[in-house]
Protein backbone atom coordinates (compact mmCIF):
# COMPACT_ATOMS: atom_id res chain seq x y z
CA UNK A 1 0.00 0.00 0.00
CA UNK A 2 1.34 3.44 -0.46
CA UNK A 3 1.25 6.01 2.39
CA UNK A 4 1.55 9.69 2.08
CA UNK A 5 3.64 11.03 5.45
CA UNK A 6 2.60 14.66 5.70
CA UNK A 7 2.37 16.10 9.16
CA UNK A 8 1.13 19.65 9.76
CA UNK A 9 2.10 21.35 12.94
CA UNK A 10 0.28 24.48 13.13
CA UNK A 11 0.97 26.59 9.79
CA UNK A 12 3.97 24.77 9.13
CA UNK A 13 3.66 21.92 6.56
CA UNK A 14 6.24 18.77 6.03
CA UNK A 15 5.97 16.36 3.12
CA UNK A 16 8.13 13.65 2.09
CA UNK A 17 7.76 10.84 -0.07
CA UNK A 18 5.39 8.19 -0.43
CA UNK A 19 6.59 4.97 1.90
CA UNK A 20 5.93 1.40 -0.17
CA UNK A 21 5.01 -1.39 1.61
CA UNK A 22 5.57 -5.00 0.94
CA UNK A 23 1.96 -6.81 1.23
CA UNK A 24 1.75 -10.50 1.97
CA UNK A 25 1.52 -13.04 -1.34
CA UNK A 26 -2.19 -14.25 -1.44
CA UNK A 27 -3.02 -17.35 -2.81
CA UNK A 28 -6.36 -17.01 -4.92
CA UNK A 29 -8.94 -19.99 -5.08
CA UNK A 30 -9.84 -21.15 -8.34
CA UNK A 31 -13.05 -23.55 -9.50
CA UNK A 32 -11.05 -25.38 -12.44
CA UNK A 33 -9.24 -28.43 -12.74
CA UNK A 34 -5.59 -29.02 -13.01
CA UNK A 35 -4.59 -32.38 -15.05
CA UNK A 36 -8.15 -33.87 -13.95
CA UNK A 37 -7.54 -33.31 -9.67
CA UNK A 38 -10.63 -32.11 -8.27
CA UNK A 39 -10.48 -29.92 -5.23
CA UNK A 40 -12.60 -32.25 -2.49
CA UNK A 41 -16.86 -31.82 -2.57
CA UNK A 42 -16.01 -31.83 -6.55
CA UNK A 43 -15.81 -34.10 -9.43
CA UNK A 44 -19.15 -36.27 -10.66
CA UNK A 45 -22.31 -35.15 -10.26
CA UNK A 46 -24.25 -36.64 -7.08
CA UNK A 47 -27.03 -38.86 -7.74
CA UNK A 48 -30.34 -36.90 -8.63
CA UNK A 49 -32.98 -36.27 -6.13
CA UNK A 50 -36.53 -34.22 -5.74
CA UNK A 51 -38.08 -32.89 -2.69
CA UNK A 52 -41.60 -31.03 -2.60
CA UNK A 53 -41.32 -26.85 -1.55
CA UNK A 54 -42.82 -26.43 1.82
CA UNK A 55 -42.37 -22.73 1.35
CA UNK A 56 -46.01 -21.09 0.96
CA UNK A 57 -44.38 -18.26 -0.18
CA UNK A 58 -42.09 -19.94 -2.71
CA UNK A 59 -43.17 -19.69 -6.71
CA UNK A 60 -42.76 -23.56 -6.67
CA UNK A 61 -44.61 -24.31 -3.78
CA UNK A 62 -45.86 -27.85 -3.60
CA UNK A 63 -43.89 -28.51 -6.43
CA UNK A 64 -41.06 -31.40 -7.05
CA UNK A 65 -38.31 -29.45 -6.94
CA UNK A 66 -34.82 -30.46 -7.75
CA UNK A 67 -31.20 -28.83 -7.48
CA UNK A 68 -30.69 -30.24 -11.45
CA UNK A 69 -33.38 -27.30 -12.00
CA UNK A 70 -30.96 -24.80 -11.26
CA UNK A 71 -27.70 -25.87 -13.18
CA UNK A 72 -25.47 -23.57 -13.99
CA UNK A 73 -27.34 -21.17 -11.59
CA UNK A 74 -26.41 -20.13 -7.66
CA UNK A 75 -28.92 -21.56 -5.43
CA UNK A 76 -29.05 -22.11 -1.90
CA UNK A 77 -30.49 -25.22 0.36
CA UNK A 78 -31.57 -25.27 3.05
CA UNK A 79 -32.44 -28.91 5.01
CA UNK A 80 -34.09 -29.03 8.05
CA UNK A 81 -35.63 -31.60 10.40
CA UNK A 82 -38.86 -30.51 11.41
CA UNK A 83 -39.66 -32.82 13.89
Amino acid sequence: MFRNRNARRGSQRRVSALVVESLESRTLLHGGTFDGVFAEGEGDMVPDFALIDVNESSERYDQMVSPRDYLGQVSGWYLGNAQ
